[in-house]
């Protein structure tokens, strides 16, 4: 029930109860005649309301209703440019992954993750734009499964490998006498300083002596798959919306 259903329901709950107190009034006053004409002009005048009310309400309705279907057409062709872009971000992230493996340096590997941050970053900019224009809930779903802000995190790999980083000290040294529980809460705490790390995920590079390049690209193309898994399982609601807008368009 929406607003006005509600106010409705209420409007009519205080009329009825007013109506009965003044019938009982005329009944003991023995003036029924003067009650019955009383409540007759109050409800000639509330018939005469509520079939106002809907006119109006109708009205703004249709008002509403035409408002949408004007829309529509623009909505629809953002929604398709959306799509577009989406897919593009999704070729990209798979075409780095290819030329991860191609390269043979980690100086290189950084450049090619800088530049590979700053256009996805730049696409995913260009899609939130477009999404703003179709409607709130695609943008907000675009909003948490683009991974702009994240990408440039896995720098933290490569320098692990060139040892300017070191992961006891990024998530701090534990004390030796602390528990396997403790250590695995404290893990979990300040796991978002890296990008995505699981719990396991830290176990294995506190075990490891040295971070190989090898080591490294496969890092960044795990990471890569479980972008383009997230982006792969989430297309499904810019068909949805595209399919319901073209069936009102209709």
């Amino acid at each position: 029930m929406d607003k006005y259903e509600d106010f409705f329901s209420f409007s009519m709950k205080i009329f009825i109860g007013i109506c009965a107190i003044i019938f009982t009034v005329t009944i003991f006053m023995g003036k029924e005649d003067v009650g019955i004409g009383f409540l007759g002009s109050i409800l000639g005048g509330l018939i005469g309301g509520v079939f106002t009310l809907m006119g109006v309400r109708k009205t703004i309705d249709l008002q509403i209703s035409k408002e949408e279907l004007d829309r529509l057409p623009s909505k629809i062709l953002n929604l398709d440019k959306a799509t577009a872009q989406y897919f593009n971000i999704m070729d990209y992230v798979m075409g780095m992954q290819g030329r991860i493996r191609n390269i043979r340096t980690a100086q290189a590997l950084r450049i090619e993750l800088e530049d590979f941050s700053n256009h996805l970053r730049s696409m995913s900019t260009e899609l939130k734009t477009l999404s703003v224009h179709v409607n709130g809930e695609i943008f907000r779903r675009l909003n948490i499964i683009l991974p702009d802000n994240h990408m440039a995190d896995l720098v933290i790999y490569i320098n692990l490998h060139e040892g300017k980083e070191n992961i006891s000290d990024l998530l701090r040294t534990f004390n030796g006498s602390e528990e396997l529980g403790e250590k695995e809460d404290y893990l979990r705490s300040r796991a978002y300083l890296v990008f995505r790390l699981e719990y396991e995920e830290v176990l294995e590079m506190l075990s490891l002596e040295t971070f190989s390049f090898e080591w490294v690209q496969e890092k960044f193309i795990s990471k890569l798959d479980e972008c383009r898994d997230i982006l792969d399982a989430n297309h499904e609601v810019l068909f949805e919306y595209m399919q319901e807008y073209q069936k009102q368009l209709k």
